[in-house]
């Protein structure tokens, strides 16, 4: 797939190129680096929402063997595919995830427009 263009996994073809993630480029290194410790290269990143989290909903990020599947949004980034179901698009639609690196820590960092509140970790927000 071309870089940000982005399509369905499924008969109802190919969705604008809009994507609805942003992945910076400091989040792809780590995405990266994190699948070449795992032994994951080439997997798909499967960017989701689970209910949970001191905030109602928690985000998640995990390598997925199987990659996009049935009506998941699908796109690339900085040479990394990308998948996300159609409930967590919702959520997810309009985020950026970045990494940062600080003195106390690295970490994912989301900036999500859909978010009305957030916990103090930035694991889980509210809508």
């Amino acid at each position: 797939m071309n870089e940000g263009h982005a399509k369905m996994n499924d008969t109802s073809g190919t969705m604008p190129d809009a994507v609805p993630v942003t992945l910076t480029e400091a989040a792809a290194r780590a995405v990266q680096a994190r699948a070449k410790r795992e032994g994951k290269e080439g997997q798909t990143l499967r960017l989701f929402v689970m209910g949970g989290g001191c905030s109602g909903v928690t985000y998640r990020i995990d390598f997925d063997t199987e990659g996009a599947q049935g009506t998941d949004f699908a796109f690339s980034q900085h040479g990394i595919t990308i998948a996300i179901d159609p409930k967590s698009l919702e959520f997810l639609r309009g985020s950026v995830l970045d990494y940062k690196v600080d003195l106390m820590s690295q970490r994912f960092v989301w900036s999500n427009p859909n978010a009305k509140s957030s916990c103090g970790c930035g694991e889980s927000f509210g809508v």
